[in-house]
């Protein structure tokens, strides 16, 4: 991993599937990965709108995660118990190195 990890988490990926009785796909509710190492960074961004001409504070957060992780659709922050969505994972271009996948977060509780 290159980026410093600030904590660890679990991983529920989209191959987290089972088959119920009938043989159709279900969700399973258990991690494909737990104690994967992970740097998640927030940040407020100050966002005006227009319509009302107020400011209004838009947190946003970013995890990066080991190349070659499963790709995750939902995340729990081991360290505070947090759990993220995520809406994008990216894994940006260098033809050097294999570098980090970054996801774009919303946390949910």
């Amino acid at each position: 991993m290159i980026a410093t990890p600030t904590t660890t988490v679990s991983i529920w990926s989209h191959d987290a599937l089972t088959v119920d009785d009938y043989d159709d796909p279900v969700p399973d509710d258990t991690p494909t990965a737990v104690g994967v190492p992970a740097s998640i960074i927030e940040q407020n961004h100050t966002v005006n709108t227009h319509a009302d001409g107020r400011n209004q504070i838009i947190r946003t957060y970013t995890c990066r995660l080991p190349a070659g992780s499963a790709t995750p659709v939902r995340l729990r922050d081991e360290t505070t118990g947090d759990i993220y969505l995520v809406d994008a994972v990216t894994q940006p271009a260098n033809p050097h190195i294999t570098n980090n996948s970054r996801c774009d977060l919303r946390r949910a509780s």
